[in-house]
């Protein structure tokens, strides 16, 4: 299975340590009928509490204003959410 690369946002003054997701399990109906769910998405859906799901995080090249009253925008594009 070829590597996915995600881009998530997770604050790190609400839980030090720790990285959050909300995953929605993506799902759709193929050409003959048939089901087809997503691959990573599904496999996240069954990690319950007490379970652990191993990945690995590399360097932001997102840049936070050093001004802390500046608003900034930020959505995830195609989720319908916005995380803050």
């Amino acid at each position: 299975i070829k590597q996915r690369v995600y881009s998530i946002c997770s604050s790190s003054d609400y839980r030090p340590g720790k990285c959050q997701l909300l995953v929605v399990r993506e799902d759709w109906e193929a050409k003959d009928g048939k089901t087809k769910f997503g691959l990573c998405s599904s496999f996240l859906t069954f990690v319950r509490p007490g379970q652990y799901c191993v990945g690995h995080s590399t360097h932001s090249v997102m840049k936070i204003p050093d001004d802390t009253t500046v608003h900034i925008f930020m959505a995830g594009l195609g989720t319908g959410l916005a995380p803050f």
